[in-house]
Formats: C-alpha cells, sequence, structure tokens
C-alpha cells in the first residue's frame, strides 16, 4: 500500500511540474518526504538534454522509488532561434530551420557576408569575400573603411605624379598628387620605375635619366646618333683629353678639360710606399701630416720617422719633428735584433723586440728563393719542409712547393735515429 501511495505521488508531482504549478518552487529540483522508509527525502530531478529532457525520482536514504519519464523538446517546431524549455530550463533551437527567409550584411575591416538576418549563419552558404573598394566604400556591401590596420602608402598616380593613400581600401589621403622626386630613373619616394617614353639629345623629358648607351663615333663633346633612345647625345664615358686632379689634404676628385665633367669627390687611400712617405694609392697626393698624436699622423696613420734625441725602438722620447713623445724607430735597444719570419712561401725581416719592419725589402713579404735546386732559400735560410710524394730521408724528387729536388724532412728511413750535433756554445739535433 505504501509503495501504491508513493508512486502516486510521484506521479502527482511529476504532473505538477508539466503543468508548471512546480516552477514557482524549483525548475528542476524538488523534495518531498519519502513514504516508504519515513526517514528520507524524495528527490525529484529535472535534467534537460539537447531533444529532450528526462524525469527521475528516488529517495536520497532508501533509494525508492526510482521512475523514468521523458518528455521530448519540441524541434518540430522550433528554429534557428534559441528557446527555453519551461521544464528543464534547456535552451535548444535547430539550426537547420530559420525563423526568417530575410538575410543582412555581416561585414568585418576587409570582408563581407550575406547571414541569415535571424542568426547570422551563412546565407545559402554564401562565403566571406574581400570588399571591392571605390573611394574608401565598398561598392558591394556598402561598408565605409574606418582605415583601422591600415598603413599610409605611395601609389603612382601619373607619369610624373604620385599620390598617398590608405594601404587598406586605397582611398586618396590628401587627395593632393605629387611630383616624382626622380633619382637616376627611379622615384625615392614612391619606388616607381620611369618608362622613359621620351627622349631629348639621349635624357629622358620625364625624369631627366642620361641614356646610358655609348653611340658609335660619340665621344664627350661630339654627339652621334643612339639606337636605343632615338636621339642623338655624346658619350660622357669618352673623353677627348685626359683627367687631372683636384687634390685637398683628406680628399681628391678628377676633372677633365675636354668636357668640364668632374668626377665624384671621395676620401684618399693612404698607403705607404717604400720610402715610408705616406702617399694616396690613388691620385698619389703626399700626406702633409697636420697633426700626430703618440708620433702616428692622425690624418693617414703614418708614424713619424725622425728619431726623438734620447730614445730608442722600445723608449719614447720628445720628438722636435712631430711634436709628439714616441719611440726612435732608428736606434734599436740592446738586444734587438733583424731576424726572419717565415712561411711555407715567403719570408719577411723584422726587427726581434719592437717588431718595425727590417732592412730588406723594407720589411715586405717576399717569396723564397729556392735558386740553388737544394730546397733551401738563398735568403733566409728557410728549408722547404714539404715531403715530396715518395720521397724519405734519403731518397730524393721533384717538390711540387718549392719546385726544387730535395729529400723529405719528417718521413724517416728503418734505422735512422736523432743524433746530437755539437759545438763549444751549441747544440742541434739531426
Amino acid at each position: 500500500m505504501k509503495k501504491r501511495l508513493a508512486f502516486l505521488l510521484i506521479a502527482a508531482l511529476l504532473l505538477s511540474c508539466l503543468s508548471g504549478t512546480a516552477l514557482a518552487l524549483s525548475v528542476g529540483d524538488y523534495y518531498k518526504d519519502c513514504t516508504e522508509c519515513d526517514t528520507g527525502k524524495l528527490y525529484v530531478k529535472i535534467r534537460g538534454y539537447i531533444t529532450y529532457h528526462i524525469f527521475r525520482a528516488e529517495c536520497d536514504n532508501c533509494g525508492y522509488p526510482e521512475e523514468i519519464s521523458t518528455e521530448y523538446h519540441d524541434l518540430a517546431n522550433a528554429t534557428c532561434q534559441y528557446v527555453v524549455c519551461p521544464v528543464c530550463n534547456y535552451t535548444y533551437n535547430n539550426p537547420n530551420k530559420h525563423a526568417s527567409t530575410g538575410w543582412k550584411w555581416a561585414q568585418t575591416a576587409t570582408t563581407h557576408q550575406m547571414v541569415y538576418s535571424c542568426c547570422g549563419k551563412a546565407y545559402n552558404s554564401n562565403r566571406p569575400a574581400e570588399h571591392d573598394w571605390s573611394n574608401g566604400v565598398c561598392t558591394t556591401c556598402g561598408y565605409t573603411c574606418t582605415h583601422v590596420g591600415g598603413t599610409q602608402e605611395w601609389e603612382n598616380f601619373s607619369p610624373k605624379t604620385h599620390i598617398q593613400i590608405w594601404s587598406c581600401c586605397g582611398l586618396p589621403i590628401s587627395g593632393i598628387a605629387e611630383a616624382h622626386n626622380w633619382s637616376n630613373g627611379v622615384c625615392t619616394v614612391c619606388n616607381e620605375n620611369c618608362e622613359h617614353m621620351e627622349y631629348a639629345a639621349g635624357v629622358c623629358l620625364n625624369c631627366g635619366y642620361h641614356c646610358p648607351n655609348a653611340p658609335e663615333g660619340a665621344t664627350c663633346t661630339t654627339a652621334a646618333d643612339c639606337s636605343v633612345c632615338r636621339t642623338s647625345h655624346t658619350n660622357p664615358n669618352k673623353h677627348e683629353a685626359t683627367s687631372r686632379w683636384i687634390q685637398t689634404a683628406t680628399t681628391h676628385q678628377k676633372v677633365w678639360d675636354c668636357c668640364g665633367a668632374i668626377g665624384e669627390e671621395t676620401a684618399h687611400r693612404w698607403g705607404s710606399i717604400y720610402d715610408n712617405r705616406c702617399r694616396c694609392m690613388t691620385c698619389y697626393y703626399e700626406c702633409q701630416h697636420p697633426s700626430y698624436k703618440a708620433g702616428v699622423c692622425d690624418e693617414c696613420g703614418a708614424k713619424c720617422m725622425d728619431g726623438p734625441e734620447g730614445g730608442d725602438c722600445l723608449t719614447a722620447a720628445l720628438c722636435s719633428a712631430c711634436g709628439t713623445s714616441h719611440p726612435n724607430p732608428v736606434v734599436h735597444a740592446h738586444g734587438c735584433i733583424q731576424i726572419w719570419e717565415v712561411v711555407a712561401t715567403s719570408h719577411r725581416q723584422v726587427w726581434s723586440l719592437c717588431g718595425g719592419k727590417g732592412e730588406y725589402a723594407y720589411g715586405l713579404w717576399m717569396g723564397h728563393n729556392f735558386g740553388n735546386g737544394d730546397g733551401i732559400c738563398e735568403v733566409c735560410g728557410y728549408r722547404c719542409q714539404n715531403d715530396p710524394e715518395g720521397t724519405d730521408c734519403m731518397t730524393t724528387a721533384l717538390c711540387p712547393l718549392c719546385g726544387t729536388v730535395h729529400n723529405a724532412t719528417h718521413v724517416h728511413v728503418d734505422g735512422c735515429t736523432p743524433v746530437w750535433t755539437q759545438t763549444a756554445t751549441t747544440h742541434e739535433q739531426t
């Protein structure tokens, strides 16, 4: 009898939920005393799902009774607009059934798309497309560009002018076209290349570019017909007279008296020419050494070659010639001797302590002289260290490095062991 009463109670409770009377108490949850165990609470739960909601009731003490009732949402009449179920509070819709057949534009800064006005979904599978700009307005959807994310750029407007526009929509910023700033046929502002449509005497009438072609028979002062620009012009690179230098203490510039052309002014390229007099390697201008610092010229970097009294190659003294204190390059300190620096193919002479250039060949690197034909340099005594192929310490062959016939230095025959060669003051292992 108690079970029947409990079941009737649950049924009545479910009907009250469906009729809406229970919603005023608690949507989805409701408690009632359990008539089976008289101690527990009957917990009625309403849970919503995509297509349906269910009623479940059970006692939190004895677990009795457990009955389920399922009610389906009204999807047949639902549209793309979301609705809330009055029983289970679940929000649902039917995405395949639109509440309206009308459409509108969904717009971004760069695209537009036809969508349903009811839910914003793509209308008839329409995809986003880029705006078709004209004066900052899309001719398709009517969107007006806000220039968000756009930059100001220059665009060619005509053969003679350019204009500044917004990169996002192409709308002119000021609306005023400005003349190109030409340099060698290219605008330095918008990077437009001049098409050189018309020349006069080898010069483009639009940008001032000079035709680079050299007409046959033309010189810097005599014009000839050009097959490229179809005008008669000179060849600025073929001069009728020799050039001369315009020199300053720091620069040089070439000029031609035949046509008056003047070359680019460039800085001197200083270099020492054997006698320690510093000259420009291009125009041969000799540096006047306007000022020194610690015996080194501030302009060309040459060292003062005067010998300060009381100084040597390691000890500085005040120089009367340059007015600064520096070592004496002529007088060498005790123990500073000339030695050879050698590599496989060349040698140079330097002073051992100060590192100054030696007397032989002004201290420049020079190739070995293996003229004796024994693999030993006649100048510095360097012995070629290359081991000709197929040789040992007792066998000789032609060496491709020094061009002489000699034996190997590092390959020894069996039984060949090192011995000491001694004198009263020296020893050498061979």
